[in-house]
C-alpha cells in the first residue's frame, strides 16, 4: 500500500500521459500485458510476484502487475526528463549500474530456481562448475604490469585507459564450455565487474583473486545460460528490464524526496526549495491550515547504566514509585551536569492506537529500537543498558 502510494505521487509529479494504452486481456499466455503495444512478459511479473511472496505471503499477482506497468511508464518519463547523472545524484554506487543489474538478475534467478540449477550442476563432470572449465591460465607478471602498471607505483585512481582495456581483453583467464556453447573469461571481464575495492585488489596482485573472480563470472554465466535455455531469451531480457525499471523508479523516488529515508535530500529538492519564499510558505499554510494537525506525542528521558543488573535495579525502583530524577542522580553513569542526570531522549510520536513509536531509546533488554508503552506507563524490562520513563 505504501509503495503504491509512492508510485501514485510520482505519477502525479511527472504528469504521466493519460493516453498510454495498457492491455491486460491477451490471448498469448506468455504475456501479462501490453503497454502501447510493447509486451510485458508473464514470466517477469511472476518472478517478482514470487519474490514478493517470500516476504509477504499474501502479496497479490494483480498488485505486482500494476507495479510493473506503472514502473515502466515512470521509468520512461524519468529517462525523458533526467539524464543519468541527475537521476542518480547523491547515490553512492560501488559497481557500475550494468554490473549491479546483472548481479541482481542472477541473484533473482538463483533465489527462484536454485534447486533446479543445483540439479543441473550435479550432472556436470565432477558435479561442480569446474566441470565446465576447459583450460585456465595465470597471467604472467609482465602481462599484468602491461595492464595495471607496477604494483609499487602510487595510484591516485584505479581506472584503466583505452589501451589498458584493450590489453586486458587479450588476457584469457579461463576457457569454458556451457551447454549453449564455448566461451572465455578475460581480465577485462573480471575488471569491469569490480568496485573500487576489487580494482585495488587487482592492482595489488592479491593471490588467487583473479581466478576466484573468473570462476564467479563463470557461475553467473551458467545461471543465465541455464535460465535462457529453460525460459527463453525474451523472458530473461524482460525480467532484467523490469528490475532495471524498478531501480530507476527507486532513484526517481529519492530524487523527489519520496525515498525510504525521509531525512534524505536531493539537488532537485534543494533547487525547488530555493524557489519558494517564506511568504509563499506562510500563505500556503494559511490556505490549508486544516491539513496540518499536531501529532499526539510525549516527552521521554532516560538513565544510562553500566550493565543489565543496574538497569533492572533502577527499573524496579521506578515501578515502585521512586522519583525519576532522584533515581537518575543515584544510578546514572552519564556525565553529571548541574541539572539532574535524567537526560531528555526527545519525543515519541503515537504510531497507532495500541502503542508509541520512538527511534533511539533503549530499555533494559533491547539495545535496538523498540516501541514504548502508553504514557505514563513505564517500559517492560528488556535487555540492554538503560532505563527510561515516559511522561505526558
Amino acid at each position: 500500500m505504501r509503495y503504491a502510494l509512492c508510485l501514485a505521487l510520482l505519477a502525479g509529479a511527472l504528469a504521466l500521459p493519460a493516453a498510454a494504452s495498457v492491455g491486460y486481456r491477451l490471448n498469448d499466455p506468455a504475456l501479462a500485458a501490453r503497454i502501447d503495444g510493447a509486451p510485458v512478459t508473464a514470466f517477469a511479473v511472476d518472478a517478482l510476484w514470487r519474490l514478493a511472496r517470500i516476504k509477504e505471503p499474501q502479496a497479490a499477482r494483480s498488485a505486482m502487475l500494476e507495479e510493473v506497468v506503472l514502473n515502466r511508464l515512470l521509468s520512461a518519463a524519468a529517462r525523458e526528463r533526467f539524464d543519468e547523472a541527475q537521476l542518480y545524484a547523491g547515490q553512492r554506487v560501488g559497481f557500475t549500474r550494468d554490473v549491479a543489474l546483472d548481479d541482481q538478475l542472477v541473484a533473482t534467478l538463483r533465489t527462484l530456481y536454485d534447486q533446479d540449477m543445483q540439479q543441473a550442476l550435479r550432472q556436470l563432470p565432477g558435479g561442480t562448475l569446474d566441470g565446465l572449465i576447459v583450460d585456465q591460465a595465470k597471467p604472467t607478471p609482465a602481462a599484468l604490469d602491461a595492464v595495471f602498471g607496477k604494483p609499487e607505483q602510487l595510484k591516485l585512481e584505479f581506472t584503466l585507459n583505452a589501451g589498458q582495456l584493450t590489453r586486458a581483453r587479450d588476457i584469457v583467464l579461463l576457457r569454458y564450455t556451457l551447454p549453449s556453447g564455448a566461451g572465455t573469461v578475460t581480465l577485462y571481464d573480471v575488471y569491469r565487474r569490480q568496485n573500487v575495492q576489487g580494482r585495488v585488489a587487482l592492482y595489488n596482485r592479491q593471490p588467487d583473486f583473479l581466478q576466484q573472480q573468473a570462476k564467479q563470472d563463470l557461475a553467473s554465466r551458467f545461471v543465465l545460460d541455464w535460465s535462457r535455455r529453460r525460459f527463453g531469451d525474451t523472458a530473461i531480457a524482460d525480467l532484467r528490464r523490469v528490475l532495471a525499471e524498478r531501480g530507476e523508479v527507486h532513484a526517481l523516488r529519492q530524487l523527489h524526496g519520496i525515498g525510504d529515508d525521509i531525512e534524505s535530500t536531493s539537488p532537485l529538492l534543494q533547487r525547488l526549495a530555493g524557489e519558494v519564499t517564506p511568504a509563499q510558505i506562510a500563505a500556503y499554510y494559511t490556505r490549508h491550515r486544516s491539513e496540518f494537525t499536531r501529532i499526539e506525542r510525549v516527552k521521554a528521558r532516560h538513565i544510562r547504566l553500566a550493565d543489565e543488573s543496574s538497569a533492572q535495579t533502577a527499573f524496579k525502583a521506578l515501578n515502585n514509585g521512586a522519583d525519576f530524577a532522584a533515581t537518575a542522580r543515584r544510578h546514572s553513569i552519564a556525565a553529571k551536569p548541574p541539572a539532574p542526570a535524567a537526560r531528555w531522549a526527545g519525543y515519541a510520536t503515537k504510531a497507532s492506537r495500541t502503542g508509541w513509536r520512538n527511534w533511539r531509546w533503549r530499555s533494559p533488554k533491547a539495545r535496538h529500537r523498540a516501541p514504548s508503552a502508553h504514557p505514563p506507563a513505564r517500559m517492560t524490562p528488556q535487555r540492554g543498558k538503560s532505563s527510561r520513563s515516559n511522561s505526558a
